[in-house]
C-alpha cells in the first residue's frame, strides 16, 4: 500500500552490526511449541503473500508470537521488540523513535488483509490489540448475517386479547367464538407488530440522521462537507534544524520563507559540511504519518478529501477560510501559532536541545482554574520514565465558520499520542459529551495530556485538564 511505503525499512539497509540481533529473532530458543497449531498459523502467515517480501514484519510478528507461546510475555515491549526484530541498539528511546509503534499498525492492517483473503479459512485468528503487543489466538468464526428487520412467528405472540365476554348480553349465545374470528384477530396483531417494528427502525435511522452521536458530530465539524479542509504535517527537518543550531524561525519568517537565520547558524556551527539546509527540506516523520493514517480511517475523511500538505507548502490565504488539522509541536508547526491567542495553553519549548533541557519543557496555563497550576513541567519522573505534555486544540476556525483541530506535543512521540486519543472513540466520548450543546453541536475544548514513558512502554496520553468554552 502507498501509506506503507513512506514508513517501511527495507531489510537490506539494517547495518551489519545489527543483523546478529535480528537473527536471534528468527530462532527458536525453546522449540517446545514448533508444533502447536498456533506456531503453524504464525509460519503460514510469515510465508503469505502480504509478509513474504517484508522481512520486519515477518520479525515482528514471529517475535511476540515465539515470545507468547513460550510465556515469556514480560520480553514483549516496545524495546524489546526494537531491538530484536528491528535490529535497534539495546539502549535506544522508544519515546524518540517510534518504528515499533508505526509498524505494529501496519502489521495489524497485514492481518486483516491475510484473514479477508488467504486466512479465510483459517482456524485461528492472530489479533495483536491496539495499545499492546501480546498477540491473541482466537477461533476465527464467520460472520452472522442479520436481517434488517426481525420477523415475527404468529406463535410467539402471547394470548393477550381482551375479555369480550362482559359485553355479550345475555340472550347472545355464549359459545366459544368462531375459529376464523380468532386467526383474523392473530393476523390483524402480528401485522401490528411488524409495522410497529418498521416504524421504530425507521425512525431511529432519521433519528441517528439528525442527532449524530458526539463523535461522530464531532469529527462532522472538523472535516465539514462544503468548505475547504486540509491537513497540515509537520515539517521535520525545521524541527531538526532548530534542534541542532539552537536557531529560532517564528510564523512570521515561515509564513514568507525567510529560514536565513537557520541557514547562517547551520553553516557557523557546520561548517565542515558539503551540503546546506536544503538538504532537510520535504522531511516527513514516521509519526505524522501514523497520525495521518488514524485520521485517514474516520469516514469523513473519505467523503470530504481533505488536501493534505506539509507545513511548507501552506501558505496564509489556505488556512484563512479552512477547516484544519495541524499536527506537530511549535518548532516544526508553527501554523499552529495562529491559534495561539484564542487558546488556554501555550507549548514552550528552550533553546538548543542539550538532554537536561528537556526539563526546562513547560506548558503554560493561561486561564488557570481553582486547584489548576500555572505551569506544567516536562522532564524525569520520581518513579522512573519520563514525562511530557501535549495539547488538543478544537478551536474557531480563523473565518468563525468551522473548526480547526490541534495536536501540539513536547515532542514526536507526545504529538502521536494526542492523535492517537482523538481518533479513539472510547477516549473521546467522555470529553465530547461535556462539550456538547443542546443543538448537538460543539462547543470548542481544549485538552492538556502528560505522556510518560517508562523503560520500553509505548507513550499514551493521561488526561491532566479538560477547558471548555
Amino acid at each position: 500500500m502507498a501509506e506503507e511505503k513512506r514508513v517501511v525499512e527495507s531489510a537490506a539497509s539494517i547495518l551489519p552490526t545489527q543483523r546478529p540481533r535480528l537473527a536471534e529473532a528468527n530462532h527458536l530458543r525453546n522449540e517446545s511449541h514448533i508444533d502447536s497449531p498456533e506456531w503453524q498459523a504464525v509460519l503460514r502467515i510469515i510465508n503469505s503473500h502480504g509478509f513474504a517480501k517484508s522481512a520486519l514484519l515477518s520479525n515482528f510478528l514471529r517475535y511476540v508470537c515465539e515470545k507468547k507461546l513460550q510465556g515469556r510475555i514480560t520480553e514483549i515491549t516496545e524495546q524489546q521488540i526494537g531491538t530484536h526484530a528491528f535490529g535497534r541498539p539495546a539502549a535506544y528511546n522508544p519515546g524518540d523513535d517510534n518504528i515499533v509503534r508505526n509498524y505494529a499498525r501496519i502489521l495489524r492492517l497485514r492481518l486483516d488483509d491475510f484473514y479477508a483473503e488467504e486466512g479465510r479459512d483459517e482456524a485461528l485468528r492472530i489479533v495483536i490489540p491496539r495499545g499492546s503487543y501480546i498477540p491473541h489466538f482466537e477461533p476465527q468464526t464467520l460472520p452472522v448475517q442479520n436481517s434488517r428487520l426481525p420477523t415475527v412467528a404468529l406463535s410467539e405472540i402471547p394470548p393477550a386479547l381482551p375479555n369480550i365476554t362482559a359485553h355479550i348480553s345475555e340472550d347472545q349465545p355464549t359459545g366459544r367464538a368462531p375459529l376464523w374470528r380468532d386467526r383474523k384477530a392473530w393476523a390483524v396483531v402480528a401485522v401490528a407488530v411488524l409495522l410497529l417494528i418498521a416504524a421504530g427502525y425507521a425512525g431511529r435511522r432519521a433519528w441517528v440522521a439528525f442527532h449524530p452521536d458526539a463523535y461522530t458530530e464531532f469529527w462532522n465539524e472538523v472535516l465539514t462537507p462544503g468548505r475547504s479542509n486540509m491537513v497540515v504535517l509537520a515539517d521535520s527537518g525545521l524541527g531538526v534544524l532548530q534542534d541542532i543550531t539552537g536557531a529560532r524561525i517564528g510564523l512570521h519568517e515561515y509564513a514568507f520563507g525567510d529560514t536565513s537565520a537557520i541557514a547562517t547558524a547551520f553553516a557557523k556551527r557546520f561548517p565542515d559540511v558539503p551540503f546546506g539546509i536544503d538538504r532537510f527540506k520535504n522531511l516527513t516523520s514516521t509519526a505524522d504519518i501514523h497520525s495521518l493514517l488514524d485520521i485517514a480511517e474516520q469516514p469523513q475523511f473519505a467523503s470530504t478529501r481533505p488536501r493534505v500538505r506539509s507545513a511548507q507548502d501552506v501558505h496564509m490565504d489556505d488556512l484563512s477560510d479552512a477547516n484544519a488539522i495541524i499536527v506537530g509541536g511549535p518548532r516544526a508547526n508553527p501554523w499552529g501559532d495562529l491559534y495561539e491567542p484564542t487558546s488556554d495553553f501555550r507549548l514552550e519549548i528552550p533553546g538548543e536541545f542539550h538532554g537536561s533541557q528537556l526539563d526546562a519543557r513547560v506548558v503554560i496555563n493561561k486561564t488557570p482554574k481553582t486547584g489548576e497550576a500555572s505551569k506544567y513541567s516536562s522532564g524525569f519522573h520520581a518513579e522512573g520514565g519520563y514525562v511530557n505534555h501535549s495539547i488538543l486544540s478544537f478551536l474557531p476556525s480563523l473565518d468563525g465558520h468551522g473548526h480547526v483541530l490541534i495536536f501540539r506535543g513536547g515532542n514526536m512521540g507526545a504529538t502521536q499520542a494526542t492523535a492517537d486519543f482523538a481518533t479513539d472513540r472510547l477516549s473521546m466520548e467522555p470529553i465530547l459529551k461535556q462539550a456538547r450543546n443542546r443543538d448537538g453541536s460543539l462547543r470548542p475544548f481544549e485538552v492538556l495530556f502528560e505522556t510518560r514513558v517508562i523503560g520500553a512502554s509505548s507513550p499514551k496520553a493521561e488526561v491532566l485538564l479538560v477547558h471548555y468554552r
